[in-house]
This record gives C-alpha cells, structure tokens and sequence, in this order.
C-alpha cells in the first residue's frame, strides 16, 4: 500500500471514531496530522491581519473543523482531510474579511496602531525568506506555491493549467507547503 493510500485509510479511521464521539481520535487526528501548524501557515500566508487577529483566526478556524467533523462533514469522495481543512480556512479568512470590511472604525483604529513602515519591512522581509525557501523546492513544487500564492490562481485553474487532478494540486501543494515549514524550523 502507498503512503497516501495509508494516510488516506489513517485519516478515515479516526474521523469514523470521531463521529461515534472518541475524543481521544479528535487529539490524535490533529496532532498526527499536524492541523493547527497547517491551519497557521494557511492564515499567515494568506492575511496581513495582525498576529493576535491571525491568532483568533485560527482558533476559530480549528473549532469549525473539529464541530463539522464531529457532524460528519468530511466527505472522503469530495477530498482528504488536508483539502477540507484548507476549504474551511479559506472559507473563514472570507469571512474575517468581510466583517472587517463592515467596520471601517476598526480598521482605521487598527491602522493607528501599527506603524505601516514597520509591517511593510516585516512583510518584506518575510516575503524574502519565503521566496528564498521556495526556490530550494524541486521546480514542481516551486511551481504549485508561485501559482497559487504569487499569482493567486485557483486550485482549479492550477490543475487545468499543469494537466493535473484539483486532488493532485492538493496533494503537491500540502506538500510543498509542508517542506517550506520543515525549512522554517
């Protein structure tokens, strides 16, 4: 059996045994998994947020995964376990916005709060590393992360412009994404 074939029948194994209300697999399905690092790097990679906002984010964002796992949510024949969390990611970071963009005073009081030079020279750098991080990925992967993070395609429009499957998009993304973390620490 490949790899992907055993995690695939691992992440079905415990999302069985957290429908019939095993606690201990919902701890076990998060941490083999590596959930909360891959719901982070989600957020920071695709926010300017601040870091408590980012923090917020991503606790509301591994509640919603762990409440619509327990309802049975997660549909095997739609993805794996690492699509459905960055769906949900996605779907929040929405969100997020849009109830930013409905408080405009909240904004402008954030924006006196931080100094932009100073986020703008933390983002840079920040860009810098990543981008140099990137370029030590084979040139698959290096691809997958320019398409989708600097020329913000989407995930369907990647696969449609590799020939390849939207899974196998995931697949590479995952772990391109990975590897950059692996990198980070």
């Amino acid at each position: 059996m490949t790899p992907r074939k055993i995690q695939a029948t691992r992440e079905q194994e415990l999302v069985s045994r957290i429908l019939a209300g095993d606690s201990e697999a919902e701890e076990v399905l998060f941490t083999e998994f590596e959930i909360p690092a891959k719901v982070e790097m989600v957020v920071r990679m695709n926010t300017k947020a601040s870091r408590e906002d980012q923090h917020d984010l991503v606790a509301d964002i591994l509640g919603v995964i762990l409440v619509l796992l327990r309802q049975g949510k997660l549909d095997f024949n739609r993805g794996n376990l690492g699509s459905f969390c960055y769906g949900v990611a996605r779907n929040k970071i929405r969100e997020f916005y849009r109830s930013k963009s409905t408080s405009r005073t909240d904004a402008s009081a954030e924006m006196h709060t931080v100094p932009f030079e100073d986020t703008a020279a933390q983002n840079k750098e920040l860009r810098e590393q990543l981008a140099a991080l990137t370029r030590q990925l084979d040139r698959k992967y290096q691809r997958i992360i320019i398409l989708r993070y600097y020329e913000e395609l989407s995930i369907e429009d990647i696969a449609s412009q590799l020939e390849l499957t939207v899974k196998q998009v995931y697949n590479q993304l995952n772990y391109a994404i990975k590897q950059l973390r692996d990198r980070v620490t």
